[in-house]
């Protein structure tokens, strides 16, 4: 018997992510150029991983066993990824100096508490199908850095990374994220 699957819906590969400043002009499409302010925060550990957390609540009464309802009472969503190339402006976008810091020789010291500043990303992804455009497309519109920043320094073949937690805020006026599927609604 089979499964009921589809293997064209198993998604694949890579992708790559981007950071702006928060109200930089966001792609229209997944397969629209980014705009030149669009940085990329280049190679990583593992890719990213995305969670998004609803907690529910139940609704009960007296009379009755079981809840009658169930509430959505909340929506986290974070996106986590473990930099690779250990630079100053990378450590600068973990520490919350947001995404106008440059590599450079100078030195760098963590924003005071509070003062840590948001920025856009984008997810891209790198698939294609028998030569079609697959790509699909998340903008995250309002990310902050948090959780714990721990960076190990190995030998090799192990590498230093900067691993960061994003946490996705809803901006006014805005949704906190959108997602463009690809032709066939893959996400």
């Amino acid at each position: 018997m089979s499964a009921g699957g589809s293997t064209a819906n198993v998604q694949l590969g890579p992708g790559r992510i981007w950071y702006a400043p928060l109200g930089t002009a966001e792609p229209t499409s997944a397969s629209a150029a980014l705009p030149s302010a669009w940085q990329a925060i280049g190679y990583t550990e593992e890719g990213t991983e995305v969670v998004i957390d609803l907690t529910v609540d139940e609704v009960e009464v007296a009379e009755e066993l079981d809840p009658i309802l169930y509430v959505n009472s909340k929506r986290t969503t974070t996106l986590s990824l473990q930099m690779a190339e250990t630079t100053r402006k990378r450590l600068a976008l973990v520490l919350g100096w947001g995404a106008t810091e440059t590599d450079s020789a100078s030195a760098l010291e963590p924003p005071d508490v509070g003062s840590e500043v948001a920025v856009m990303l984008v997810w891209d992804s790198d698939e294609t199908a028998d030569g079609n455009d697959q790509n699909v497309r998340w903008i995250f519109r309002s990310a902050k850095p948090s959780g714990s920043v721990s960076i190990a320094r190995r030998k090799s073949p192990d590498k230093a990374t900067i691993p960061v937690d994003f946490n996705i805020q809803k901006p006014a006026g805005a949704k906190p994220f959108k997602v463009f599927p690809n032709a066939s609604g893959l996400i």
